[in-house]
């Protein structure tokens, strides 16, 4: 099977028409557009509010400030150490849902253990790993993510997240970690209200609120399945990250 493709320049819009015996498409999956979100009262807000990609927290001014990053995933700890490194004086950290992170050496362990024969750890080390990790949670007196409880070791279509900083800021009071959702800022401009009726007082309010999927490829192509080797159909490759589920450890090797 071969295909022809209607290609357009970027910079001069001209197109071309290219015939082509393989056609591999290496576009993310995952992350798409953000997801743009605001809430009721941001005019009232004395603090600083941005968005925690695409570099827009570069121009913070972080010291003896109290951030408040909404999300849960690895971009909202990405922002977490950011502030951290900055000096900020404390940094919290609201999800809908409690996202996992891991010490960097949970993560390292996971490239540096054996594989038997069918590429799988051995259990007592999981399990020493698994207790490990857990007391890190307790000893830096943060909560252990909502879905250990139900046997999932991280939310559905989450990676776990490295953040050495998150346990250590913990430890040290800088560091909380919530579930919960913004109903509004507050009208004395010093921070926000959740939708339990709590309040969070904050000086800099970093969204890491995630993006929508890439929908480019399946409307290009018509296609909507994936079959095994990233096939969409012969000769017709899509290079796409697979849907992450809440059993895998994200960067672990020779899993997908």
């Amino acid at each position: 099977r071969t295909y022809d493709l209607s290609v357009r320049c970027l910079t001069t819009s001209r197109v071309y028409n290219v015939h082509a015996k393989v056609v591999s498409f290496n576009v993310n999956r995952r992350i798409g557009k953000r997801r743009s979100i605001t809430w009721p009262g941001a005019e009232h807000f004395r603090g600083e509010e941005v968005y925690g990609y695409a570099n827009e927290v570069l121009d913070l001014k972080f010291w003896g400030k109290k951030v408040l990053v909404v999300g849960a995933g690895a971009f909202a700890f990405e922002n977490l150490r950011t502030a951290i490194e900055r000096g900020a004086k404390q940094v919290t950290i609201l999800g809908r849902r409690s996202g996992t992170t891991c010490p960097k050496w949970i993560d390292m362990i996971a490239f540096l253990r054996p594989l038997d024969n069918y590429f799988n750890t051995n259990k007592s080390g999981n399990i020493i790993s698994f207790d490990a990790w857990r007391q890190c949670y307790k000893d830096a007196c943060l909560d252990t993510p909502e879905c250990w409880e139900e046997g999932l070791l991280k939310p559905h279509n989450h990676t776990v997240s490295v953040s050495d900083l998150a346990f250590l800021g913990g430890y040290y009071g800088l560091v909380d970690l919530r579930v919960g959702e913004i109903a509004s800022f507050r009208s004395d401009g010093q921070g926000v209200l959740l939708k339990d009726g709590s309040g969070l007082d904050c000086d800099i309010v970093i969204k890491a609120t995630g993006f929508h999927l890439n929908d480019e490829v399946p409307a290009v192509t018509g296609y909507s399945k994936i079959h095994s080797f990233n096939l969409l159909d012969f000769n017709l490759n899509y290079g796409a990250e697979p849907l992450l589920d809440g059993g895998q450890h994200g960067s672990q090797k020779r899993q997908t």
